[in-house]
């Protein structure tokens, strides 16, 4: 079973439903004060959070809260990543982000972010998840990740525990069983993957390649045509969740190969950050 991109999109919208009914309801907290010691290398914190499958465990909590911590290790993160994102200062692009950002949208964004690691970036999960979560010496990718599976069906049968997802990010108990769901429904079809079953022999393909678009800007600048036909009317709105779906759709369309930095670069990944990241700075 190949694992597609909208593999969690119903999931996902569960996510987006409860977070928006408990900021009606209740008002999302959002602290200015900074959970993390002064001096913390928030670059390596940063991929640990987003770049790992999560295993630490905390109380089960009925609130939600959105701290400057998230903040903190979002911008700093830019430096090397979209370095024009950042405006004037980092402290002065944080306060910002906190002044204008919706939390509800910010920490939906962040959900969104870490799951498309899965997808795009699975090897630097994998690897993380080795060191993080004190798994060096398992080379084994199917003992990892069943390990984890174990785990995280056991903290859904859990009343009083719940996993840690997020620096700066506290959700409730029903928003972080839906991410659990998200997880367990990945590592079974990376199960799937590496145990595959032998189905059919005559399987054939009738497809033809479609020939692309060879796009000769670079990749910012198609993403800024793409904000001015949306900015025209002229496409529908690029909404936060479908980020990853139209930056694949806009990639299957364009031959973006004239963009490649470097022979190891990954064009779609790349693309993909690109795009949020412009989208993102618009609103």
């Amino acid at each position: 079973m190949i694992i597609d991109i909208d593999f969690a999109d119903d999931i996902m919208e569960k996510i987006d439903i409860a977070i928006n009914r408990y900021e009606s309801s209740n008002g999302i907290e959002l602290t200015t004060m900074a959970t993390i010691p002064s001096g913390a290398d928030l670059p390596k914190l940063f991929k640990r959070q987003n770049y790992c499958l999560p295993y630490y465990v905390r109380s089960a909590s009925s609130i939600i809260q959105l701290s400057k911590t998230h903040y903190d290790l979002m911008v700093n993160s830019w430096t090397k990543e979209h370095p024009k994102l950042i405006e004037n200062s980092l402290e002065n692009t944080i306060n910002k982000k906190l002044k204008n950002d919706m939390p509800a949208e910010a920490i939906s964004n962040a959900i969104a972010d870490k799951i498309n690691n899965l997808l795009f970036d699975y090897n630097s999960v994998l690897e993380t998840t080795r060191r993080v979560n004190n798994l060096n010496g398992i080379k084994d990718e199917e003992k990892i990740l069943i390990n984890h599976l174990n785990h995280y069906e056991s903290l859904l049968r859990s009343d009083t525990k719940q996993i840690d997802t997020f620096y700066g990010i506290v959700l409730n108990k029903e928003i972080s069983d839906l991410i659990l769901q998200i997880y367990v429904r990945f590592i079974s079809y990376r199960l799937a993957l590496l145990n595959p079953q032998l189905e059919s022999h005559t399987a054939s393909s009738n497809s033809k390649d479609l020939k692309k678009i060879v796009w000769k800007g670079n990749q910012k600048e198609l993403c800024e045509l793409f904000i001015e036909l949306q900015s025209k009317g002229w496409i529908e709105e690029i909404k936060q969740g479908d980020f990853f779906k139209t930056a694949k759709a806009i990639y299957n369309l364009f031959d973006l190969s004239h963009t490649q930095k470097n022979k190891n670069s990954d064009i779609e990944t790349s693309f993909y950050q690109i795009l949020k990241g412009n989208i993102d700075s618009q609103t």
